[in-house]
Order: structure tokens, then sequence, then C-alpha cells
């Protein structure tokens, strides 16, 4: 599939046309063959939104649904560059994700540690099977995994969780330039947790959020658009539109604050501070910090 994408796009000139003729790759089980589609545009804010293709009604009509729509890698992820040829980082294999893997959605791919590669012996414990430094964070890593379920929360919600189903809320996102910056000085250690761009940054703390919300109270919670702060304090835009539950804000600096009880109005949620920190006894590998993802989440109740 990857080969037959990037044979597409050896005469792409970025100056004429901004997307690649190819830029993600999919394999349609349906028809048992490899799905080559162009974007819109690109870079995606909503990676798993394959609505987002242009060829998709045409020739990928039974996958319309969201129930059903078939899962896309997309080559500009790894590699920037323009032959889109995307590669894990050296020592991980690419695979593609298993139905049995609740953190991650069953179709997609995914570049984790294959213990062959030197740096192996940089991890505290050498020996490790499965050194978790090597690979995302399963998004209930933090979570109480017996967490309760809060029975009828919103009407019908019986009835979606017999039958798998979720209610979802849609919230814009501000990036502060602090939170940028945070984000460019930690970048390797962001694509490792499998986050890639600084507009995906934030989606390491409510990837993990959505998990609780999800597991608690059948909600799941999307990113709609995303506005980035420039250096000068300003914004170009405001990212809220109607019909979105709500704004996060996601600083640099340590906070946390909301509304209560303001869900579907433009109020909104700030949260932050640094998710990365130094590591003295193996600063290759940055602890991680958990304590923005418990902040969303407690924010987000006073909000919902």
């Amino acid at each position: 599939c990857k080969a037959r994408c990037t044979d597409r796009n050896p005469e792409w000139v970025r100056s004429e046309n901004l997307v690649p003729p190819c830029t993600s790759i999919a394999w349609d089980d349906k028809a048992s063959e490899c799905a080559l589609r162009q974007c819109l545009q690109l870079p995606l804010f909503l990676a798993e939104d394959s609505g987002n293709h242009n060829d998709m009604a045409e020739k990928y009509p039974r996958y319309g649904d969201k129930q059903n729509r078939i899962q896309d890698y997309f080559l500009n992820l790894f590699d920037p560059s323009p032959s889109g040829d995307a590669r894990c980082y050296s020592g991980e294999t690419f695979r593609r994700v298993r139905q049995e893997e609740g953190y991650q959605k069953p179709g997609s791919y995914v570049c984790e540690f294959n213990g062959t590669s030197e740096m192996k012996t940089d991890l505290p414990n050498a020996d490790a099977v499965n050194p978790s430094y090597r690979e995302n964070i399963p998004a209930d890593y933090f979570w109480d995994s017996m967490a309760p379920v809060f029975d009828d929360c919103w009407e019908s919600m019986s009835n979606a969780i017999e039958h798998d189903k979720y209610l979802t809320y849609w919230f814009s996102i501000r990036l502060d330039y602090k939170w940028q910056q945070h984000y460019f000085e930690y970048e390797k250690d962001f694509r490792r947790h499998g986050y890639f761009g600084v507009e995906n940054s934030f989606k390491i703390v409510l990837d993990q959020v959505n998990w609780l919300f999800q597991k608690q109270f059948q909600i799941n919670l999307k990113s709609s658009r995303v506005v980035l702060q420039r250096q000068d304090k300003t914004w170009p835009d405001n990212p809220w539109r109607p019909g979105d539950a709500g704004r996060l804000l996601f600083t640099g600096d340590r906070n946390g604050g909301s509304g209560v009880d303001q869900l579907c109005t433009s109020k909104e949620t700030i949260v932050g501070g640094e998710l990365f920190g130094a590591n003295r006894e193996n600063p290759e590998y940055p602890f991680y910090g958990f304590s923005v993802a418990r902040t969303t989440a407690h924010e987000l109740a006073h909000h919902f």
C-alpha cells in the first residue's frame, strides 16, 4: 500500500499544491484491496475523520457511516517529506491495531518497540521484555480500572451501554504559546507516546480523560477546531462554533478553572501545566506528569 501511494507523488511540487496526490493508505476489508486517498487539506486536525477525503463518497459509499468507516494511516504524521515515506523510529515495528486493544482504534496503526534497538541498553531495565518507555501510554494507565459506572446520567444511557454506544460531545481547542513551546521542547517524547504535531499535542491529555468519561458516563469527548496563540499573545480566530459543547484552553503554566453547568456554551475551561519533566536517572526518557489530565477531568465535570 505504501509503495503504491508513494508512486503517485514523485512529481509533486509543494508550491503548486500543498497536498500531495496521495496522503493516506488504508486496507478495505470488504473488498480486500488497498485504499489510496488524497486529503482535501493537510495536515488534518481530525486525522480519524475519513470524510475529509475527496473521493470517499464515490469509491467507498459502504463506509459512509462512522460505525463502519475504514481506518486511515496518514503518511505525513510520521514523515512530512514529499515522498511521504512514512517510517517508525529505529528499533520500532509498524503494525496494525488489533480488535482487543481498547485504547487504540482497531484498524489504525502504531509503532512499538520491538526489542532489537541499541536504545534498549539506555532503559533503566535493559532486560525488560516490554519496556513501557518505548510505547504509547494506555489511556487507562493512570485511572482506577474498577471506576464505577454512574447509571442513568442521561436519558437512554442504559440502552447506550447495552449496545456499546456513546453520547459524543465536541470541544473546540485553544493552545497558548507557552504550551506550544513545551511541545517543541519535548517533541520527540510526544512522538514517542504517539502524538504528532503541535495541533495534536493536547490529545495526550484528552485521550486519557476520554477513557474515564467513556468508562463512567458513557460519554465520548472529541475535539473540533484547534487554534494556536501567536507569539505576541494574540489569537487568529475563536475556534468555538454553535454546536460545540465548550472550549478548552491548554496553557503552559499550571492552571485549572471552569464554569459550572456550562454545557453547550462558549464558556472556556482552562487547564495547563508541563507534561514532561527531567528524569535524572535516565535523561533520554523524561517523566510524564499525569496532573494535567486529572485536572482536565475534574474541570470538565464542573462544566458538565
